[in-house]
């Protein structure tokens, strides 16, 4: 970890890059051919992050892209400078509960979890939620909606929601934030729209909505379109799978 200074962005893939280059990773010691360096390097760092990693207290960007770590250590709380936290790709990373001490963040990418193995893991976005300019794959099965309505200067939001309050907070939040550049959510089982007409007809004619995604039935919760200019608006806004 000597390589990098402490104010710099590290990728996991430069990482990866630089074990190759300096020959740590070669091909000599793999069996399968068809596996890359890349994949090989990433089981080389293991399903743990470096312990030199959260040492480097000014860093300000941490890519873990498609990393496979069972979890992030709670030592990223020393990461104080830190302004983007990026998981993208990655799968059922448990993300520990620090982000209160980090007030810095702006950018926060999670992994995406599998239902089936969230079990009681539940992450809270404190206090430093004010500051976040994009927050990706929120997830209500792991992350609180009740805190989303403090985030007034989001530009990129994407959330999956799988139940009826969270949709009901998430939907109302997003109806204030003026900022919003490209806003995605994601209506999934759990959430029953027979019984939540009023949020559903809010997020067809909500500007700040882009994308919504509704994977459940609608049954009768179909708001009626009582203009073309509604009719529009669900054209352009609606991928649905019934």
């Amino acid at each position: 970890m000597g390589l990098f200074k402490e104010d710099q962005n590290i990728d996991v893939e430069d990482l990866y890059l630089m074990w190759i280059a300096q020959g740590m990773i070669s091909y000599e010691n793999i069996r399968d051919k068809d596996t890359t360096l890349m994949e090989v390097a990433a089981l080389y760092l293991g399903r743990k992050l470096p312990k030199g990693i959260t040492n480097l207290v000014h860093l300000r960007r941490l890519a873990l892209r498609r990393c496979q770590f069972d979890k992030l250590p709670s030592s990223i709380r020393n990461l104080v400078y830190m302004d983007t936290l990026d998981l993208c790709g990655s799968m059922n990373v448990g993300v520990p509960n620090v982000f209160k001490e980090m007030l810095r963040i702006k950018h926060l990418s999670f992994p995406y979890y599998d239902k089936e193995k969230i079990g009681n893991f539940r992450v809270r976005l404190d206090v430093g939620v004010a500051e976040l300019e994009s927050l990706i794959e929120f997830n209500s099965k792991v992350h609180e909606s009740k805190c989303v309505d403090r985030m007034k200067n989001l530009r990129h939001f994407e959330a999956h929601i799988y139940d009826n309050e969270s949709l009901s907070a998430i939907i109302d939040a997003i109806v204030i934030m003026d900022k919003l550049v490209f806003c995605w959510v994601e209506i999934s089982m759990g959430c029953e729209l027979g019984t939540n007409e009023r949020v559903l007809e809010k997020a067809f004619t909500c500007p700040n909505l882009h994308e919504l995604w509704i994977n459940v039935k609608l049954g009768k919760a179909l708001p009626e379109c009582g203009s073309d200019f509604m009719i529009a608006i669900l054209l352009e806004k609606i991928l649905l799978e019934i």
